[in-house]
């Protein structure tokens, strides 16, 4: 259902090694401890963007992950314990949203640090439109709320073949 790879010792090394080069996060939600399952999320995509030959360069920025056919990407990754069914949701934290204003969000799973599945994406303003604000400390069922964030369900996002058929920014 979703695009999905396999976490390699290879990859683990390379993420690790960024992970420790890398200054801690400011404006994160899970500050450091989120670096190396977003690292890995951000590998993953890359790789995706190349095996389906889209122009992809990373930017390494705060503000925004990569560039896509000439357009802003932010990639958003949760560390989960079970494979992503469409009942999960997708989180951007408020803090990001004061600073980020990516062209789309794409939203990514990393199972057991084992496997990544390329859950879907939106663009900035429909993840907007379509999101539902969450409070801190609102109990979500099985879990709360750890920081005020918006949300949508993954059946909402637009699944990743689609994301090919985006057009490329105009450089007119």
């Amino acid at each position: 259902m979703y695009p999905e790879s396999i976490i390699t010792k290879n990859d683990q090394d390379i993420v690790t090694a960024r992970v420790n080069s890398q200054d801690d996060y400011k404006k994160s939600m899970t500050k450091d401890r989120g670096k190396y399952v977003g690292f890995m999320a951000e590998r993953k995509f890359m790789g995706w963007c190349q095996k389906n030959f889209l122009k992809c360069s990373q930017t390494d920025t705060h503000n925004d992950d990569f560039i896509v056919n000439g357009k802003t990407v932010d990639v958003k990754a949760k560390l989960r314990t079970v494979k992503t069914t469409g009942r999960h949701e997708a989180s951007v934290w408020e803090g990001s949203i004061s600073h980020q204003k990516p062209d789309y969000f794409v939203f990514v799973s990393i199972v057991k640090n084992h496997l990544v599945q390329l859950i879907g994406w939106l663009e900035y303003e429909q993840f907007m439109s379509k999101a539902r604000v969450m409070t801190k400390g609102a109990d979500q069922g099985n879990m709360k709320i750890v920081e005020n964030c918006r949300n949508v369900y993954y059946e909402q996002l637009q699944p990743m073949p689609l994301f090919l058929k985006v057009p490329p920014q105009d450089q007119t």
